[in-house]
Order: structure tokens, then C-alpha cells, then sequence
């Protein structure tokens, strides 16, 4: 049994455990997380190994997800989950997002995985969590794309920015029309 002294808790940052209590002499990866739902053992035939099997048990369709991306997602997570229990630690999940060519802060990627993780102790992650986090990143990134689409359109001198009168055109023009009064009040929050 492991003493609350045995983890390491600091605020913002990803439990550790620390294994020189237990003789190895340094930290490592905070033990994983049981119960996890989403492996299933699959027994070798042929004189090969067994091997695990990832079940989805989410709704693909309520996070966008298809079959091809979920695969994707799947053969990285494997490759990745080197003891085969169906969840990666923090630091697996690290190296897994600039696998797939994403680069996340540690703080950004920590709150990315408090928001769908049920494992809030040691910031553990298993498959459907990691594909409903998945979802919401593209999500983000498609967003983020779209806003600089957008604002290409209305950026008439092509210089990257939107001066006062564009985007006063814009705003009185589009959706909720805005009075020009309203307008200038947002302009000068902006620029405070």
C-alpha cells in the first residue's frame, strides 16, 4: 500500500510516484487507473501472444467521428500503450500528440485531459476518453481555421489586420447589426 507521501501533487501538474519508497531509487509514471472498460483480452491462436483489443463505447457519430479515424487513433494508442492496459499515462500521451503532429503546452494538453478524463489523481487517459478529446481538438483546430477564413474575407488591405472602419462595416452590416456607438465601445475594449 502506498503512503500519501508516495505521490507527488502539485497543482496544475500530473501526479507522480515516487517509486524510491519501494526500493527502486527514482520516480516514475503514477500507477494506472483499474476498471477501465474499454480493453479486452483476446487470446493467441497459433502459438502467437495474446493481445488486447481497444472497444469503442462511445456514440462516433456525437463526437464526428469515423471509422478510419477512429483506426488511426487506435494504432497510435497501442503503440503507444507499451503495458497494454488500455490507458496512457500523462507522458505517454504526450509523446503520442507529437505523434500525430500535435504540439499542446503541458498546461493546455493537462486540461485537455482533466476535461474528459474520470481519473483526476493521476491524469491517466483511456481509448474513448482519448477519442472524445481527439474530437473536440479537431473541433477547435476546424474553428480556428474557419475564424481565419473568415477574417481574410474582411480584411480588404490584406495586411493582417481589420482597421476600425472595417470592422465597423462589418459589425453594422452582419447578423445583430450593431449601432455605431456599440461598435466603437467594442473597439475600445479591444484595444485596452
Amino acid at each position: 500500500s502506498r503512503s500519501q507521501s508516495d505521490f507527488s501533487l502539485r497543482s496544475g501538474e500530473p501526479a507522480t510516484w515516487n517509486a524510491k519508497n519501494q526500493g527502486q531509487g527514482r520516480a516514475k509514471q503514477a500507477p494506472c487507473r483499474s476498471g477501465v472498460k474499454c480493453v479486452k483480452k483476446v487470446k493467441g491462436r497459433r502459438g502467437r501472444p495474446d493481445r488486447i483489443e481497444l472497444i469503442v463505447t462511445i456514440d462516433l457519430t456525437a463526437y464526428q467521428l469515423n471509422t478510419e479515424k477512429v483506426a488511426e487513433y487506435k494504432e497510435v494508442f497501442q503503440l503507444f500503450d507499451k503495458d497494454e492496459d488500455g490507458v496512457l499515462s500523462f507522458t505517454e500521451l504526450r509523446v503520442v500528440m507529437r505523434s500525430l503532429g500535435q504540439l499542446p503546452t503541458e498546461k493546455k494538453l493537462l486540461s485537455m485531459v482533466r476535461s474528459v478524463s474520470e481519473d483526476k489523481l493521476f491524469d491517466t487517459i483511456e481509448f474513448n476518453e482519448f477519442l472524445q478529446m481527439m474530437s473536440r481538438q479537431e473541433d477547435e483546430e476546424v474553428n480556428e481555421e474557419a475564424l481565419m477564413e473568415a477574417f481574410k474575407v474582411f480584411d480588404k488591405d490584406d495586411d493582417g489586420l481589420l482597421s476600425v472602419e472595417e470592422l465597423r462595416k462589418i459589425m453594422s452590416s452582419l447578423g445583430d447589426r450593431m449601432v455605431k456607438k456599440e461598435v466603437d465601445v467594442m473597439v475600445k475594449q479591444a484595444d485596452a
